[in-house]
């Protein structure tokens, strides 16, 4: 019950978040203690799309910015195995599941040894679909996790979380900007995005 009182706990710290930073913050103080320390979320881009394109895809960015504009540049979602693996399962898996069974010539190689100059050698992906049925993934990763079988299931929660909190947060700051609403107003969608149900 120790571990579910605590989940529950990480949950209701990200419900505080007020910006996609601090929810990106509140997962990394998490995840931390595994040994994963970097992460990115987001939807899935066209392959194909520009490198700025690609980029606002990132719904959270706790990468190095060096490995993301390389990353982007050289369309490494073409190749990233990471990525690919997205066609196989749905189900969290551990980077190194995803890269285990490439030919030594293959060019996701290419992007899983470049991420190691970043120091991201090891990680946890999460894929997850949206409430409209987009594709996203939040990809975490470090130098040397180390992350128990039990861990998994605690960490694709509260990432699922932060995530969806990520896109609460976005979608209210996108409807106070496109309208013209009153500065209380904009403060009581705000409220009701962090969960505030009585006035």
């Amino acid at each position: 019950m120790h571990h579910f009182d605590e989940t529950l706990s990480l949950i209701h710290d990200m419900n505080l978040a007020r910006n996609s930073q601090e929810v990106c913050e509140k997962l990394l103080a998490i995840t931390r203690q595994f040994g994963l320390d970097r992460l990115i979320a987001g939807t899935q881009p066209d392959p194909r799309a520009s490198a700025k394109t690609q980029k606002q895809h990132a719904i959270l960015h706790g990468w190095p910015d060096g490995w993301m504009e390389r990353y982007a540049t050289n369309k490494y979602i073409k190749i990233d195995p990471i990525v690919q693996h997205l066609k196989n399962s749905l189900n969290p898996y551990q980077w190194h599941d995803a890269s285990v069974d490439l030919q030594r010539d293959h060019p996701g190689r290419l992007v899983m040894n470049e991420a190691t100059e970043f120091g991201l050698r090891a990680g946890l992906a999460i894929p997850l679909v949206t409430m409209d049925g987009t594709l996203a993934l939040v990809s975490l990763g470090g130098e040397k996790p180390e992350i128990p079988p039990l861990a998994i299931g605690m960490i694709s929660l509260v990432s699922t979380y932060a995530i969806a909190r990520a896109l609460q947060i976005s979608a209210t700051q996108a409807i106070a900007a496109e309208s013209s609403l009153t500065k209380r107003e904009t403060e009581c969608i705000r409220w009701a995005a962090e969960g505030k149900s009585e006035w």
